[in-house]
C-alpha cells in the first residue's frame, strides 16, 4: 500500500478487551501516521457492549457490521484472548485470505491449531503486533506466485501436499 491510501484494519477480540482494543487502534493510527499511512478501523465494535439474545434483530445487525468490518479490512489484528466472535472473525478472514496478526502477549498459552496455519503472524508484544500489521499493509503477501499461494487456495485447488491427519 502506498502512502496516502487508506489502510483498513479490523481489530477482533472479546468484549472484556474493549478498552485495550481502543488503545491499540489509537497506537496503530499513530504508528501508521509515522510511516505515512492513513489507518482506519473498518468497524469499531468497542462502544457497543453485549447484546442480549432477546434482541435478535440487533444481534444480526451487529454481526453484519462486524462481518463487513472483517471483509473490508486489508489486515485483521486479533487480540487474544478472544472468544466466539473473534474466532469466527479469524476464520472468515482466513477463508478470504486476509493477512492475520495474532497478539498473544496475554494469551494463556493454549492456542488452537488454527493459530499455526500459514500466513498468520504471531506477535507476543503490542509493538511487534503493530509493526507486523503495518508491514503487511505496506508489503502484503505476494500470492500471485504459485509457491506463495495462500493455504486456502491450495486446499481448494487440491494443489497442497499438506496431509490431513490427527494422531
Amino acid at each position: 500500500m502506498e502512502p496516502g491510501h487508506i489502510a483498513k484494519v479490523y481489530i477482533a477480540s472479546t468484549l472484556s478487551n474493549a478498552e485495550r482494543v481502543s488503545a491499540l487502534a489509537i497506537a496503530l493510527w499513530q504508528a501508521g501516521q509515522a510511516r505515512g499511512l492513513d489507518i482506519t478501523i473498518t468497524y469499531d465494535w468497542t462502544p457497543g457492549g453485549y447484546v442480549p439474545d432477546d434482541q435478535p434483530d440487533l444481534k444480526r445487525s451487529v454481526a453484519i457490521k462486524e462481518l463487513l468490518g472483517v471483509l473490508n479490512a486489508h489486515v485483521l489484528l486479533v487480540v487474544m484472548p478472544g472468544e466466539r466472535g473473534s474466532h469466527f472473525e479469524f476464520g472468515v478472514a482466513y477463508a478470504v485470505q486476509k493477512p492475520i496478526v495474532l497478539l498473544l502477549d496475554r494469551h494463556d498459552g493454549r492456542s488452537p491449531s488454527f493459530h499455526f496455519l500459514d500466513n498468520i503472524v504471531r506477535a507476543h508484544r503490542e509493538d511487534d503486533a503493530i509493526d507486523a500489521v503495518l508491514d503487511l499493509l505496506v508489503r502484503p503477501p505476494a500470492l500471485d506466485r504459485p509457491d506463495d499461494k495462500h493455504l486456502m487456495t491450495r486446499l481448494l485447488e487440491g494443489t497442497t501436499d499438506d496431509q490431513c491427519h490427527h494422531d
